[in-house]
């Protein structure tokens, strides 16, 4: 039953049919009940796990994986990952680091990525550790920190040569090593290797993640110049994830898509996205998210000369972090604040980008 259950899922998730595929978690679950399987249990938990952080409820999400959590046996359930390719241990800890910081925890998000590494290279499985050092690395992303996640994706494409695992070392972990390279400010190196690695991915039928990544992408050649082919990029991200319903990524792909069109002076269309990444985010609790979109407004309202707009708008939701400082996004936040804090008496934004849509 569970290879049967199981592959049906492994299928439709990684050809983003995320609906479908959390229908078959369901029911990997509802047999496991029935039948009083611990293993398909487990698995089961471990599908819905994976298919609610795609799907953008993380709440959801982090439920099903502190069941694996409470229930996981390294010595009864080592097998599992050589019937499934995946240990759920592993799978929750790769999934769990991303939601925590989704969530605004970074630093309980390196926390758990770092313990989720050590505990897969014990286990070594190679296609479980390629898993938890791409995937499962990029935390090392959301956080702006690219030497730690090309340390982690050079490791997983070690592994995956000896062990023989070309999607993970030729295909995976080459887009990760394009998005580290992009982080560190190799923008057309990084371009390239998005790009190729990214067609070479879409050429496996794979579909799930391809969204953010054409979002990252879009980013990169931005960034290089072509605001145009940027905004291309970042378009087809936006509707990649609503056809697929794969909601994780779509408030940064918003961000990303308001902040290229206000660079071509579309304004209206740059705070038409902005504000739905900000109702996005705040939908799915995702506050790094948040804070992320409410840096860029305020960043645009500093450039027309609204500090005092964009300091009210960023310091509450700043001051209401308790971790995740040194990262990228708060420093950034941290210094745009510090431009606008000597404005006594805000000033009223032309826009609202507090109110969500309607």
């Amino acid at each position: 039953m569970l290879p049967v259950l199981h592959g049906l899922w492994v299928h439709h998730m990684s050809a983003a049919q995320h609906q479908v595929a959390l229908g078959w978690a369901e029911e990997q679950l509802a047999a496991a009940r029935e039948t009083g399987d611990e293993v398909l249990e487990l698995t089961g938990h471990r599908s819905l796990m994976t298919s609610h952080f795609w799907l953008g409820d993380l709440t959801a999400s982090m439920e099903h994986g502190d069941h694996i959590r409470s229930q996981y046996d390294a010595d009864r359930h080592h097998h599992i990952a050589e019937l499934t390719n995946a240990d759920p241990y592993t799978a929750d800890g790769s999934y769990r680091c991303q939601a925590l910081w989704i969530l605004g925890r970074p630093d309980q998000a390196r926390e758990v990525s770092d313990e989720k590494d050590a505990f897969a290279r014990r286990r070594n499985h190679p296609f479980d550790l390629c898993f938890a050092l791409t995937i499962g690395a990029l935390t090392f992303d959301y956080r702006g920190e690219p030497d730690e996640l090309l340390a982690r994706v050079e490791e997983a494409i070690r592994v995956g040569r000896v062990h023989r695992v070309p999607l993970m070392s030729e295909t995976m972990a080459q887009i990760i090593v394009g998005i580290a390279w992009l982080r560190s400010g190799r923008i057309g190196a990084s371009i390239d290797q998005i790009s190729h690695s990214l067609e070479a991915l879409r050429a496996t039928g794979h579909r799930a993640w391809v969204p953010y990544v054409h979002a990252v992408l879009g980013e990169a050649v931005a960034l290089g110049g072509d605001l145009d082919a940027g905004l291309a990029e970042t378009g087809r991200a936006i509707a990649l994830m609503e056809a697929q319903g794969e909601l994780v990524h779509l408030p940064e792909a918003l961000r990303l898509d308001g902040w290229i069109r206000a660079q071509l002076g579309d304004t209206e269309g740059a705070q038409g996205s902005l504000q739905r990444s900000l109702h996005v985010a705040r939908k799915q609790g995702a506050r790094s998210w948040e804070l992320r979109t409410t840096t860029t407004v305020a960043e645009l309202l500093v450039e027309r000369g609204d500090r005092g707009a964009a300091d009210a708008l960023l310091r509450p939701l700043f001051e209401g972090f308790s971790e995740g400082a040194g990262t990228s996004d708060h420093r950034r936040a941290a210094e745009l604040l510090a431009r606008t804090g000597a404005v006594s008496t805000p000033l009223t934004p032309h826009v609202d980008f507090r109110r969500g849509p309607s």
